[in-house]
């Protein structure tokens, strides 16, 4: 779920993030071949999707349409059967037309709305039959910011207490202490595993913001019974990203 707000067209803060991000995605998308393909009749599923109703509606729904890949219905054959040249091209080219509608109009990533109003209808819960492990990978600054709204990981206003609180250790006490925890959404994330990926702390934040939005997001995501939360930063080397990633997606 790539946050395709004006991040992505910030190049003071976030220099080349289209290409950092389309990585990542192309990391993803590798890794789930890999896992499925020497496989047969599985229900693996992999969805590439965006947070803001706006974005979803018009062209960005035709590409969302074409970045869905349901194994499910491919039964009674081997997944490399499914897993075509012409499968490749189509990711590789929806991704990029995803992005290039994106920079013609970024708007605030609502993770908060995303989260209650889609991820949930996404999410599988084990049955008698199947064993689902839900996989989320969340790719933003780490900055939670509606567009139009104030931001869910609040920092400004606050700076002084939550710099202070991240020297002595004690961030997310200060936050809950304030009243400033992001408010939890109704959905159940305890089959789910999350995984945030190109945290950039803006220039702004001195040293100590990578630290803030973490609590901020493992509190959050911990608030909706999520067993596992993994919080990457933005590395110099895109490979130290696309290693984490895809240790994540074998476990």
């Amino acid at each position: 779920i790539p946050d395709l707000s004006r991040r992505i067209i910030d190049t003071i803060n976030n220099p080349n993030q289209i290409s950092n991000d389309i990585f990542v995605l192309e990391t993803v998308w590798r890794q789930f071949v890999e896992n499925s393909k020497l496989k047969q009749d599985t229900k693996d599923k992999l969805i590439i999707d965006v947070t803001d109703i706006d974005q979803a509606k018009g062209q960005f729904g035709s590409v969302a349409n074409n970045l869905q890949f349901d194994l499910s219905i491919h039964k009674g054959k081997s997944n490399r059967l499914y897993f075509t040249n012409e499968k490749d091209k189509q990711f590789q080219s929806n991704i990029r037309e995803m992005y290039k509608l994106a920079t013609e109009k970024p708007l605030g990533a609502d993770y908060s709305f995303y989260l209650r109003r889609y991820l949930k209808n996404h999410l599988k819960k084990p049955t008698l039959f199947d064993n689902y492990i839900n996989k989320v990978i969340i790719i933003t600054d780490g900055y939670l910011e509606a567009e139009g709204k104030p931001a869910d990981t609040r920092i400004k206003g606050f700076e002084q207490s939550l710099y202070q609180a991240v020297s002595i250790g004690n961030i997310l006490d200060v936050i809950t202490s304030k009243g400033l925890n992001i408010p939890k959404v109704d959905v159940d994330l305890s089959n789910s595993e999350i995984l945030v990926c190109e945290v950039n702390e803006r220039r702004k934040g001195k040293g100590f913001d990578f630290e803030i939005l973490k609590i901020y997001w493992e509190d959050w995501f911990k608030r909706m019974n999520s067993k596992k939360v993994v919080f990457i930063q933005r590395e110099q080397a895109n490979e130290v990203t696309a290693k984490r990633i895809t240790e994540f997606m074998k476990e």
